[in-house]
């Protein structure tokens, strides 16, 4: 009996650790608001981004969207994406395309919403990185 339990546990534990993170992407999005915009609505848009999108592509294990205030008008969120490896990140991005399509399928909608969530990000000042951990 207390062997049954053992392996029952052994079995479960390896199928939580089954897929590990060994890749990662980062990228630095400078956020600034200007007027008539906020944080929360910048936080609102990047929230609904992360649910309509990234948490339906299965090969990202995990993300994590961090936040540095650097004054009352700029901010620089930081996303960690976290893959199996580098395979995974590869086949994850003609994922977005659909996934963007069945969440905003009204075109003028899909154009409001990313329209709104660009006007928040200095995408000249964004940077991307890629990462693989080392054991």
């Amino acid at each position: 009996m207390r062997f049954m339990m053992f392996l029952v546990l052994a079995v479960t534990a390896m199928s939580t650790n089954a897929v590990e993170s060994l890749h990662r992407m980062t990228i630095t999005h400078p956020i600034e608001i200007k007027a008539g915009g906020s944080i929360d609505e910048a936080l609102t848009l990047a929230k609904t981004w992360r649910t309509q999108v990234i948490d339906k592509i299965p090969h990202v294990l995990k993300s994590e969207f961090l936040l540095e205030k650097q004054s009352e008008t700029k901010y620089e969120l930081l996303v960690i994406y976290h893959f199996k490896d580098l395979k995974g990140e590869l086949e994850s991005i003609p994922m977005m395309g659909p996934l963007i399509l069945k969440a905003w399928p009204d075109e003028k909608k899909r154009m409001e919403f990313f329209t709104k969530m660009r006007s928040y990000v200095a995408e000249d000042k964004k940077v991307t990185r890629v990462y693989s951990l080392i054991k």
